[in-house]
């Protein structure tokens, strides 16, 4: 199935985004929902892509992320705290890089 080949060429961010673009309308159509978010592992792989380094693979991801909660509050509650995390780590490193450049300057 395309989610085998998907988790071998994770490597290349193109395929995967183009693949994850598909999860997205399939969730937005709510076609195959329960197929879908019965793949625990491509569930796995759309919750820690949220910190991917390609910015347009982290909104995608961010954006289905955002479906699967609407149908899974188990899966919900486990984005939720990935994505706090995140944000806090976000948080942290700009208050890192404020201190640094404080320093810096005075």
């Amino acid at each position: 199935m395309v989610f085998s080949i998907f988790f071998e060429k994770s490597d290349d961010d193109e395929f995967v985004y183009q693949v994850l673009y598909i999860v997205y309308r399939l969730l937005f159509k709510d076609l195959i929902t329960d197929e879908i978010l019965a793949n625990s592992r491509l569930m796995d792989y759309c919750i820690e892509a949220l910190g991917d380094k390609n910015p347009r693979i982290r909104r995608l991801v961010n954006d289905i992320d955002d479906l699967i909660m609407e149908f899974d509050p188990v899966l919900a509650e486990k984005i939720k705290a990935i994505k706090f995390y995140i944000h806090n780590q976000e948080w942290g490193d700009s208050m890192e890089q404020f201190d640094e450049n404080m320093d810096s300057n005075g």
